[in-house]
């Protein structure tokens, strides 16, 4: 299979997936909220991997490599990913069943565009990071390189990686917040 091919089925399952599990437990399509959320999701995605599979098609191959090798990294990226569902599910949840709005009330719309503001900005530090280092992977490889990053990005560029990852993680907090209307995590 061609690289477009795999970027193109990638991108596809990833909305369906997501879609799923924002909607499905909504039990609604009427659910503008998520329909906001996969907009600043997926448009970036794509755009994204149209532009690396262009510029830096090895970047690309390494990203669609997620396996996971050492014992220790596979727990972690299981851990992640039950929490990476939660985070998707439970919004839809509280929309259908408005747990929160029944306890706390509605959120502001102030909130719900600084939350998904902060979203979109996580996904863009993501490609950011990754247009600044070409060995970003999906899973955590050590090894040795001997190519000069530019902007001296060496020893920083893991650093770039895993602020992006906290601030997207923050960001799904900040959704739960937007979207599922969880206002005791407001101060």
């Amino acid at each position: 299979m061609s690289l477009k091919t795999k970027v193109i089925v990638q991108c596809l399952l990833t909305a369906a997936v997501t879609a799923a599990m924002l909607f499905l437990p909504a039990g609604t399509w009427k659910y503008w909220q998520g329909w906001i959320f996969l907009g600043a999701m997926m448009i970036p995605m794509v755009a994204a991997s149209i532009y690396f599979s262009e510029r830096d098609p090895q970047l690309v191959e390494r990203r669609l490599q997620s396996k996971e090798k050492i014992g220790e990294q596979k727990l972690i990226t299981t851990f992640a990913k039950l929490i990476f569902i939660t985070a998707f599910l439970l919004p839809g949840f509280d929309f259908r069943f408005g747990w929160s709005r029944r306890f706390f009330g509605a959120v502001p719309v102030w909130l719900m565009i600084c939350s998904g503001a902060i979203a979109l900005a996580g996904y863009l530090m993501t490609y950011w990071v990754m247009s600044a280092n070409s060995y970003a992977s999906q899973s955590y490889k050590w090894k040795k390189i001997s190519a000069s990053f530019p902007l001296g990005l060496t020893g920083s560029s893991a650093i770039r990686c895993i602020s992006a990852r906290s601030f997207r993680f923050c960001s799904r907090l900040w959704r739960w917040v937007r979207i599922g209307r969880c206002r005791f995590l407001r101060w």
